[in-house]
Parts: C-alpha cells; structure tokens; sequence
C-alpha cells in the first residue's frame, strides 16, 4: 500500500506538472512533502515490527526515567525540500540517551535504534511486485559506512566539535530535523547551528570545497562533447550548491538570514545581505532554475534517476518541446542546447571567480 500511495503521489503531482498548474518550488515542496509522509508511515510500521522490545527507555539528564527519543534528519535535497522525481533520501539517524528496553527481550537502546533503522530502510527500499518506495542513503552519518547506522546525541555532538572534517560541515548546511520530539530536535539544531556557523570559512575550506567539485566531475561526470550532466557536470546544478554552501560557510555566522537549508532561498538571503553581487545573483538563479527544470522532465520521460544530456537531434527535439521551446522553431533542439551550453559557462564563470584557482594567488 505504502508503494501504491508514492506511485499514486507522482502520478498527480507529474500531471499537474505537465500541465504547467506549478512552479518549480511548489513541485519540490510537493515531492518533498510525499516522501517525508512516506517516511513517517515507515517509522511507524518499523516500531510495530520492534514492539516485541517494547520501548527504549532512558535517564535523562534530570534524572527522570522516560522513553528514549529518535530523531530523522534530512540531508541534500530532501533536507533542503528541493527533491525531484526518483531523488534518493539522504537521511541520519540520531537518539538521545543510552538505555534499555522494557519488553519480553530486553536490548540496549543503541541496538533497538539500530534495528528500527535499518527496518525503515527494509520498508521503503526493498523491491517488490510494486517496485520500492524510495532508495536510502545513509552515507552522510558521521563516519559514513565506517560509522554505526545509528548515532547518539552525545557521539553526533562530539563527532562534529572534533572529528567533521570541511565537507560535512558543508552537508550539515542542508541538515533538516524530519521526526523527532522537540528538545531532541531542538537539541540537534544547536549542535549543527554550532558545527556549521560557529565559525566562518577559512581559505582551506575554499580550497576543500573547489578539491571535491572538482573531483565530482572529473570522476562522476565524465563529460565528452554532446554529453553532458546536469548535475554533476561543468557548470551544473552542483556548480550552484557548492557556490551558496561556501557562501553561507563564510557569511552565516555574520548573518543569520543565509541559512537557510533551500539553495534557491539562500540564494536570495545572500544577495540581500550583499553577500554576492547583483549579476552573479541572476545568473545563479537562471541556472538553477533552467536545470531543475530540465531535471524534472528527463526524470518524467526515463522514469528513474536521470542526469544525463545528450543524444540524437530527434530525441533533443522532443525533449526541447517538452521544456517548452517553440514548436514552429525548425530545431528546437539545437536551440535548447546552445541555451544549455550558454547558462552551465555563464554559472562556472561565477564557480571561478567565487572558488576558482586565481583566489588562490
């Protein structure tokens, strides 16, 4: 049933996609809002599979005796409410207390969390007869495979004062509390407000962020001539994360109002604060804009997780039509992609001066 209702889900929001009922931010919003309904019903059909545990107990630190809490934080798009269709959900998971259950078979709270993890992931991402709810990451957990599936509060707080190195500071700045009690939440928000603006970006975090971009493309893009990649490719949709990231690394600690967890939001917070120029605002926004754009459609005609660009002139046709190009234009296609080749320069150009190697001098 869980499956049918994310089928059923895309299936309404694509229609009113494709009808042009809505702008890029409210089909996110809607993606996101599907994906974060289907992951609260997970949580809740994965503690009824556990309750032979019963519950995880704890002390806190008022000495009072209480069910341990759990908390879901999103990261990348799904924490930044921007997913497209077919986005994975990058999640983490965090408890707060040490402890044990109170049922029939009695286990430790960090075993019972760990359990009602990976039952989460079992019941959104197992294939069945109606395919899988959502694919789960998980790799963005202090440590990344390295690390316990699951995290105390205590271990994220001391992993993140001492251990986080540049880019999950970077990837804290999407962090986003999905489910969880309030002082738990509230509790985590502290400790990523700390990790992530507590200080600002220093010269080796430009150097670190620019290494890593620089290494995506190289490694996962892997562009030739007619084929490219929206997302991880020269001047893509990565280009433009990583710009307002490192903005908001080097300029959140002056001024609160950047931080927010959506790019297109950050963006403009930036740009209000004086934090990037008038002209690079604009065409960070054209670009972001024009590729999610181009996103959604690919991911609506293939049907999966789809970056790609590229292929004959009929197929660049159709997809130019789809995006709304002109249909009396004799090749849509070859316009739309001198349009893309003009909008990914324009964004790298900005990719450069802001991380570029000449700041480096």
């Amino acid at each position: 049933m869980l499956r049918i209702f994310r089928h059923e889900g895309f299936l309404c929001i694509g229609m009113d996609d494709i009808r042009g009922n809505l702008s890029q931010t409210e089909i996110a919003g809607r993606l996101t809002k599907l994906a974060e309904t289907c992951l609260n019903a997970a949580y809740n059909l994965a503690k009824i599979e556990l309750s032979r545990f019963g519950r995880p107990t704890c002390i806190d630190e008022s000495g009072t005796e209480r069910e341990a809490d759990f908390a879901i934080l999103g990261m990348g798009k799904l924490g930044g409410a921007e997913l497209n269709y077919h986005s994975d959900l990058d999640i983490i998971y965090v408890y707060d207390y040490q402890g044990t259950t109170d049922g029939e078979k009695k286990i430790s709270n960090h075993e019972y969390f760990a359990k009602l993890g990976q039952k989460i992931i079992s019941i959104l991402s197992t294939p069945t007869r109606e395919g899988y709810v959502y694919k789960i990451d998980t790799r963005l957990r202090p440590s990344g495979n390295a690390g316990p599936l699951v995290t105390s509060l205590e271990s994220f707080e001391n992993y993140h004062r001492t251990e986080a190195r540049p880019w999950e500071r970077q990837a804290l700045t999407k962090a986003r509390v999905l489910l969880g009690g309030e002082t738990l939440k509230g509790n985590i928000e502290e400790i990523i407000r700390h990790t992530v603006y507590g200080r600002r970006a220093d010269e080796e975090v430009r150097k670190e962020i620019r290494r890593l971009r620089m290494r995506m493309e190289h490694e996962l893009a892997r562009e030739k001539e007619g084929s490219y990649n929206i997302k991880t490719g020269r001047g893509g949709m990565v280009d433009v994360e990583f710009i307002v990231q490192y903005l908001q690394l080097k300029y959140g600690m002056d001024f609160p109002e950047t931080r927010s967890v959506n790019t297109l939001e950050a963006l403009q917070a930036l740009r209000d604060c004086s934090s990037i120029s008038a002209d690079d605002f604009a065409t960070l926004q054209e670009g972001y804009t024009f590729l999610r754009h181009l996103e959604n459609r690919l991911r609506i005609i293939h049907d999966y997780s789809m970056n790609d660009l590229g292929g004959s002139q009929s197929y660049l046709n159709k997809l130019a039509l789809r995006l709304g190009y002109e249909g009396k234009l004799r090749n849509p296609g070859e316009v739309f992609m001198k349009d893309y080749e003009r909008i990914t320069e324009a964004v790298r150009g900005v990719f450069e001066r802001i991380l570029g190697q000449e700041n480096e001098d």
